[in-house]
């Protein structure tokens, strides 16, 4: 089929193929873990952060198709499930998503994941003649107010390449959802985060504000975005632990 996520490259992957293997080349999250994890927070029409990282953080995403063809994985299961990818920053190690699920309680963040895990699993390891999983350890996945913090995380993760000293600017990453609000390159991936919207009344001047956020001081490495459970203001948080009986500095889900 093919994908294309803006006219600047364009991806082909026999979704079909992959989903009908066994998946003995790799089944994407590796799970094994000494300890029994809590349960996820999991609730429809929610906002997380997904943070997923490679088999023993290994430099794994290396070719341009290893990074479309992660982008394209997310795009099947997007028209299949019906989330919202409000944003993304794919570096050589790990994966930073921010993903609405639908308003379906059968469609979760860890359904989502695992899908987008297995079939990405297979797909690189058949390329590359791998075996085993390609993410290694439990995604994190804090919940968000999509709000001035949707905004926030939008920055955070835009930043991860300057921090990493990959790139002087953050539109200088390719495989990164900034240039949509900063530019509006067009990206068949993205949807618009609605508080990004309403920044502004029209959406130049919310790229310009959201680009002096972005180009300006830069947000501390984990400075509370992989930490904490939820995210956003004090009364969405109450809200949440309410329903979860957890504390916000919890290591997240």
């Amino acid at each position: 089929m093919p994908c294309t996520a803006d006219r600047t490259f364009a991806v082909f992957l026999n979704i079909d193929d992959l989903l009908t293997r066994d998946g003995s080349s790799g089944t994407g999250l590796d799970y094994r873990s000494p300890m029994p994890r809590p349960p996820r927070f999991v609730a429809p029409s929610t906002v997380y952060h997904v943070i997923v990282r490679c088999n023993n953080k290994e430099h794994l995403f290396k070719t341009p198709k290893d990074f479309e063809s992660l982008l394209c994985v997310l795009a099947h299961y997007k028209n299949k499930h019906g989330f919202k990818l409000f944003g993304y920053c794919i570096m050589n190690t790990h994966a930073h998503l921010v993903i609405q699920t639908p308003d379906d309680d059968g469609v979760t963040i860890s359904r989502i994941m695992h899908d987008v895990a297995s079939l990405y699993a297979r797909d690189y390891n058949s390329r590359h003649g791998r075996v085993g999983h390609f993410f290694g350890e439990r995604f994190k996945s804090p919940i968000v107010e999509d709000d001035s913090y949707g905004i926030a995380l939008l920055r955070y993760i835009a930043q991860n390449p300057v921090r990493a000293g990959m790139v002087a600017h953050a539109r200088d990453h390719a495989w990164s959802s900034y240039r949509v609000y900063e530019a509006g390159e067009p990206n068949v991936f993205v949807d618009l985060l609605p508080s990004f919207e309403g920044l502004a009344r029209t959406k130049q001047r919310a790229a310009l504000m959201f680009a002096a956020l972005v180009e300006g001081e830069l947000v501390k490495q984990d400075d509370g975005w992989t930490r904490n459970r939820v995210l956003g203001t004090e009364q969405f948080v109450k809200k949440i632990l309410g329903w979860t009986g957890k504390s916000a500095s919890a290591p997240p889900l």
